[in-house]
């Protein structure tokens, strides 16, 4: 299955149906143990001498945790279909938005290695990401922006090689002048 939301749909409903066969299980468990130590008749004798009021009760409290447990079981799968139709009409807008208002034909080539090549460094990432954004808006980065975002991005990722992604800025053309040698601090 290529759709995680029909495979996380499929994986609920097998989790439900192995948590309800687990639970039967347990009581044919459970009852074949009490039959086979006697439990089972001992309790029934017991509960002869139980107030009438309290077993009424214990019966109700039994079934009302079990209503409750059928409740939020249910509540539980329709939250989930409803994220499934949330990201379904977020996919239909999505896809309406990308017909109505295309990509500049520059920025298709940076859209299609970001969606197609999972095996990207972090750098190349970035470049494709600053050199999409800056063909769609039109406005190009100055130094100091670059500068200044290079810097974050080199704080927040573990091993980001910035003379790489400043490498690749300028091999995409959305750099126009020379770099002088970075060296981290």
């Amino acid at each position: 299955m290529n759709n995680p939301w029909i495979a996380g749909l499929v994986m609920y409903l097998i989790g439900c149906v192995a948590t309800y066969l687990l639970n039967l299980l347990y009581g044919v468990m459970v009852w074949f143990a009490s039959n086979l130590t006697g439990d089972f008749v001992m309790g029934k004798n017991i509960f002869k001498l139980a107030p009438k009021d309290d077993i009424k009760d214990l019966k109700k409290v039994m079934s009302g945790c079990m209503w409750i447990y059928a409740f939020l079981s249910w509540v539980g799968f329709v939250l989930l279909l409803i994220s499934i139709i949330c990201e379904i009409v977020m996919l239909i807008f999505t896809s309406l938005k990308d017909l109505l208002n295309p990509l500049p034909e520059a920025a298709k080539i940076f859209h299609y290695r970001l969606k197609k090549d999972a095996e990207m460094s972090p750098e190349a990432v970035w470049a494709n990401l600053r050199s999409m954004a800056a063909v769609v808006s039109g406005s190009y980065p100055t130094k100091f922006e670059v500068i200044a975002d290079l810097e974050e991005t080199a704080n927040n990722v573990p091993g980001f090689e910035v003379p790489k992604a400043i490498s690749l800025l300028a091999e995409y053309g959305v750099l126009k002048y020379e770099w002088p040698s970075y060296r981290p601090e």
